[in-house]
């Protein structure tokens, strides 16, 4: 209750504190979104909702060992070729 400058005593009524949006995955609060409630999560315009980040969350691990992956192969390939290069060379 609280006294308004006229003189009446009302009742304010005190929303819920918002929640931090959590990872679909890891159920983790997500960085960089301020906590809201769903109702006024849908009134936000979308720069507020999302991150503008190449990569988030727990799916960063895995393009990393992806790219590595990557990389491991063409070297693997490097290698081979120069096998080959050599056992030609040493042939003739």
């Amino acid at each position: 209750m609280v006294k308004t400058p006229g003189g009446r005593v009302v009742y304010i009524y005190v929303k819920k504190r918002g929640t931090f949006p959590k990872c679909g995955d890891c159920k983790t609060k997500l960085p960089g979104i301020k906590p809201s409630r769903p109702r006024e999560r849908t009134a936000m315009s979308k720069r507020l909702k999302t991150v503008n980040r190449a990569y988030g969350g727990t799916r960063v691990i895995r393009a990393f060992m992806m790219e590595e992956q990557k990389v491991l192969n063409q070297l693997v390939k490097e290698q081979k070729r120069r096998e080959k290069r050599a056992e030609q060379l040493s042939r003739k």
